[in-house]
């Protein structure tokens, strides 16, 4: 749905920014892995092994032009880039937090000591990477989205 017309329909102008900006794929698992401490591609590219290269590059560059996290560029030898949360990135951490409180119970997955997500080892990342996967297998919803087929675009 574009703004113009979810603004018509009486849709809040701030909640379609917010959902255009964080509800893309990929996009709060991304800042979640930031938030735990993966600073570089690599580190990010582990934390979620689903997630191709390719998306997750695109996805980098999305959410720094949309404000939530800074690329840094050390100029050293090899050349090292590393990816920090903005102060408006590290507002929505908590948030995301507490989604994943919700994705908890509505999956009725029993919450694993913490939403925060350590390292691909903790409880909590198995989780997300098994609702992920759990989402990939489903049929297609009731309106005919299909959401078992793997991103390619965005």
């Amino acid at each position: 749905m574009e703004r113009a017309s979810a603004a018509a329909l009486g849709a809040c102008p701030s909640f379609v920014a917010a959902m255009d900006v964080v509800g893309k794929r990929w996009s709060g698992l991304i800042i979640g892995a930031i938030a735990n401490g993966c600073y570089t591609f690599s580190d990010i590219s582990r934390y979620a092994p689903s997630l191709s290269d390719a998306v997750l590059a695109r996805r980098l560059r999305e959410l720094e032009v949309d404000g939530l996290l800074t690329r840094v560029v050390k100029d050293a030898r090899p050349p090292s880039v590393r990816y920090h949360l903005s102060e408006s990135g590290q507002a929505l951490a908590p948030i995301l937090d507490q989604l994943t409180a919700w994705g908890q119970d509505y999956l009725g997955v029993p919450a694993a000591g913490s939403s925060t997500v350590e390292s691909p080892a903790s409880p909590s990342h198995r989780l997300v990477t098994s609702a992920a996967e759990h989402l990939e297998s489903l049929e297609p919803n009731a309106h005919g989205a299909d959401i078992s087929k793997k991103e390619t675009s965005r």
